[in-house]
């Protein structure tokens, strides 16, 4: 498989189950938070097949590793989390987020094509000048994009429950409300 097939795939799969899991109004369930551990735990085997610890390839990774977290963060402030009618933490998204994700997408799609028919070229040579074998271009790029993508999912989970986590409980007396006789000071 491609690098670029590679990259398309990977895209694919992080929006479709991010949309699914955050359009719409939408419970904040473990379930839901450890969805994407199961899909860095399938992605990463297939697409990442060598960590590089040293040169340009480590600076890609870090480098994706970190985007992938203000991508996250991002995408988290982009939600309203709420408790609902029941008591129940729940997010709501809608269409910014999910034009967000979108445009997320598209760049990491026109990027990955743009490496394989536009600039490769260039950007290997860039690789190899900075110390990258020309064998390990393609990795040092497909693991910069996965890495991205994966890291923003997991981000986007931690966020999401810390916000939940963060709501006060529906039993909690309101900020200068009337306290329970045992938490009174005289």
């Amino acid at each position: 498989m491609s690098p670029l097939q590679s990259a398309l795939i990977v895209n694919a799969v992080v929006l479709a189950t991010t949309l699914k899991a955050d359009l719409g109004t939408k419970e904040v369930t473990g379930r839901r938070l450890r969805r994407p551990l199961f899909i860095a735990a399938a992605i990463v085997p297939l697409f990442v097949h060598t960590l590089y610890t040293k040169g340009p390839g480590l600076s890609v990774e870090v480098g994706g590793a970190a985007v992938g977290v203000l991508i996250g963060l991002i995408a988290v402030g982009l939600m309203r989390v709420h408790r609902d009618t029941a008591g129940r933490s729940v997010s709501t998204a809608g269409v910014v987020y999910a034009a967000f994700w979108i445009v997320i997408a598209v760049g990491r799609s026109v990027f990955s094509y743009g490496a394989a028919h536009w600039y490769g070229t260039r950007l290997a040579t860039f690789f190899v000048r900075h110390g990258a074998a020309l064998g390990d271009v393609s990795g040092i790029i497909t693991n910069g994009l996965v890495i991205m993508a994966v890291v923003a999912l997991l981000t986007r989970s931690a966020g999401l429950m810390m916000r939940a986590r963060a709501m006060t409980p529906v039993s909690a007396p309101a900020a200068g409300g009337p306290q329970p006789a045992a938490r009174r000071r005289a």
